[in-house]
């Protein structure tokens, strides 16, 4: 019995291990060696600050004090950095929330507190602050909602509705582009110079909470089809959704990277606003940087889909296999 005992303890600490949160080590107990880095700054800044006395009348002794201010400055940004963390950590424990939880919630009150639109008085496009907007609460009400209740079924469900608000308000921007208005600026407008703050903030939340949902699920061992697919829409959570979560959220990093490359070709509210004021708009740039970058983004997600597809196949034949070895029929 002894050696059926150490083979199911190792199997449940393998488990535990492989479930293990890829972001464990940003909560593991670090506040004595942060303690110990803190005390150690501040007794360097204290040697020099004595430095600076002792030298203070020649000329070098200004540096002292330079670099005393720099070790205590050091010094109480980690300690508020320790007391915030321990603080975040005792509510989070007393609340049974996660930290991906409360980054949600975080992100989706940004989202309310920000403009998901910019203005543009050239064209008389108005600034939509989020609190003021009807796709900015139906978003917020259905990622979040069934996020704080944590109930699966509605988790899906929300989803569905907060990802189409988000998709609605992408189509919108970018119909107002089509319009007269904009039309008649001869101006390289693209849709990314109209979406706000509080558009990317809310998705961040779904794609957070999609991912969530995909890794959670992806312990089924014979994923369907029309469970898998959903989850393809964001790159990479298809195949995370079917147990390779690494891999998944390698696609689903790059997809991230090459949407902040196209958002960072945009134009900034303040260059709008700064010209606006005499009626005007900024100097007309090249938007191939944006272009290049979303050419690439397709590529990605094009790639996505079709390694989930190639997995689902492989998974597949793999059943059907295992089929035939049991000795039951096999499917054509």
């Amino acid at each position: 019995m002894a050696p059926v005992y150490r083979r199911s303890t190792s199997t449940l600490k393998d488990v535990s291990r492989r479930r293990r949160p890829i972001f464990s080590w940003v909560s593991e107990p670090t506040s004595a060696s942060l303690a110990n880095f803190v005390v150690a700054t501040l007794v360097l800044g204290g040697l020099f600050a004595i430095g600076f006395l002792l030298s203070r009348d020649q000329r070098s002794g200004s540096l002292f004090l330079v670099v005393a201010l720099i070790c205590l400055g050091v010094g109480v940004v980690f300690a508020a950095v320790a007391g915030l963390e321990q603080v975040g950590t005792a509510l989070l424990r007393r609340s049974g929330r996660s930290g991906r939880e409360a980054a949600v919630a975080g992100l989706l009150a940004i989202c309310l507190l920000v403009p998901w639109s910019v203005a543009i008085r050239a064209a008389r496009a108005a600034e939509v602050q989020g609190w003021k907007n009807p796709v900015a609460w139906v978003a917020v009400i259905a990622i979040g909602v069934p996020l704080l209740t944590r109930s699966r079924r509605w988790m899906v469900r929300g989803l569905a509705v907060g990802g189409a608000a988000l998709a609605g308000w992408l189509i919108w921007v970018s119909l107002q582009l089509t319009g007269s208005t904009f039309g008649a600026l001869s101006f390289p407008f693209l849709p990314i110079d109209l979406l706000g703050v509080g558009w990317y903030a809310a998705l961040a939340a779904w794609v957070v909470v999609v991912d969530a949902l995909a890794t959670e699920m992806a312990d089924d061992p014979a994923p369907r089809a029309e469970d898998v697919w959903p989850f393809a829409v964001v790159p990479g959570l298809g195949i995370a959704r079917l147990g390779l979560v690494a891999r998944g959220r390698l696609y689903l990093i790059g997809a991230a990277l090459l949407l902040i490359l196209i958002q960072g070709d945009a134009y900034a509210p303040q260059q709008f606003a700064f010209f606006g004021g005499e009626g005007g708009l900024p100097e007309p740039r090249s938007r191939l940087p944006a272009a290049a970058a979303t050419a690439a983004l397709l590529i990605v997600y094009a790639g996505s889909l079709w390694d989930t597809q190639r997995m689902l196949q492989r998974l597949r034949r793999q059943a059907a296999k295992l089929r035939v070895l049991r000795g039951g029929p096999r499917e054509d």
